[in-house]
């Protein structure tokens, strides 16, 4: 005996059966996006990538890439640097954030000294990257320092950078 839900059943028309399988193809899909986590507070992701980056011997660079609502859609290590610097290069983090049709972004590196304070070449960078996202209207919500089991946001250090680089929407060009 087949059960109803089950595609292989026989007393089910060849339409039904790609309905069937279309559906549960589409729940999978929902339930795996609605699994990921929600970015609520720059915590979350501090934790969330502590143990990635944050106690390595060398600086890292990562992004998280976020969808409207705040779900983690994807994340990546972008650079490996050296004891005291690394750089985030603008193209890979653009290319990635479009590859994951991310519509929000946090940026977050370590310092392997223990520090986290926030270096005069972080703001720099952070500066950088809340221009280039923005002429893709992709928003930084922050750009966290790890390091050691802490971490510090350059959101909550120098709010000033994201309220003033935060490029307004670009209008949308129409082909008549």
């Amino acid at each position: 005996m087949q059960a109803i839900g089950d595609e292989n059943n026989p007393d089910l028309s060849p339409l039904q059966r790609r309905k069937l399988k279309a559906a549960v193809g589409f729940g999978a899909l929902v339930t795996q996006h609605s699994e990921a986590p929600i970015v609520d507070a720059p915590q979350t992701i501090a934790n969330f990538l502590m143990d990635k980056i944050g106690w390595q011997s060398q600086e890292h660079c990562a992004v998280v890439a976020l969808h409207c609502t705040n779900r983690i859609i994807s994340w990546r290590i972008l650079s490996i640097g050296s004891l005291t610097e690394t750089f985030i290069p603008t193209s890979e983090l653009l290319y990635f954030l479009v590859q994951c049709k991310a519509s929000r972004a946090i940026l977050a590196h370590n310092h392997p000294s223990g520090s986290t304070s926030p270096s005069q070449g972080d703001l720099d960078t952070t500066t950088s990257a809340l221009e280039a996202l923005g002429l893709l209207n992709i928003q930084l919500l922050d750009h966290l320092v790890l390091s050691r089991g802490h971490y510090s946001s350059i959101r909550a250090h120098a709010p000033q950078l994201f309220e003033s680089t935060q490029a307004a929407p670009v209008p949308q060009s129409k082909i008549a």
